[in-house]
């Protein structure tokens, strides 16, 4: 359950570029409730963003060591889920323009871990797919991340864990619901938040 949540976290609400000048391990400053008894709307949204760009930030400082941002882990964890897929269905899947998802399969493809193929259907089409030193480097960026989930949520007890999952899936519910069927909000579980844990 821990596993599922942070993925989760970061998948739904880290997705912003991360601010290279600001170290990973940045000084926690004082939450903007802790001199009062009740906690404000803003001050609570506040501490929730911050909270998911620094773990964001821990996430992908762990995933550098071996060579990989989150959004290329991304990538091999659904090539690594789903198999060879088309280019077009990665971009679809990140909600992603086409030439962005063509940019991080280049590099990917550079650094030998995936290989494209031409569709035997469709020539015009792309397969992407893991290479076995990709395979090899996404085994171990899922270790990394299973060691942070520990690292940071083992602190909390089950009881806590419940209540914070619920209440994110609230909030989750309320954003979709608050953007309305044509709001820039990408709707539903990411691909692989059930099953897979995984921007330049």
């Amino acid at each position: 359950m821990k596993y599922l949540m942070v993925r989760d976290l970061t998948m739904r609400y880290g997705e912003d570029v991360p601010n290279p000048a600001e170290p990973a391990s940045t000084p926690c400053r004082a939450h903007p409730t802790s001199t009062s008894s009740l906690a404000q709307p803003e001050d609570v949204a506040e501490l929730l963003v911050t909270c998911v760009k620094r773990l964001r930030r821990l996430v992908d400082a762990r995933l550098s060591q071996h060579g990989l941002s989150m959004s290329r882990c991304k990538v091999l964890g659904v090539l690594g889920q789903h198999g060879p897929s088309h280019q077009s269905e990665l971009a679809t899947i990140f909600d992603l323009a086409p030439r962005t998802v063509t940019e991080l399969v280049d590099g990917l493809e550079r650094d030998g871990l995936v290989l494209r193929s031409t569709d035997p259907v469709d020539r015009r089409a792309r397969y992407v797919d893991l290479t076995p030193a990709g395979r090899d480097v996404l085994a171990k960026a899922m270790a990394a991340r299973v060691e942070i989930v520990a690292e940071v949520f083992g602190s909390l007890g089950e009881s806590q864990l419940a209540v914070l999952a619920a209440t994110l899936r609230q909030l989750d519910d309320r954003v979709l619901e608050v953007a309305g069927p044509d709001g820039a909000v990408h709707h539903g579980r990411h691909p692989m938040s059930s099953t897979t844990p995984v921007n330049e």
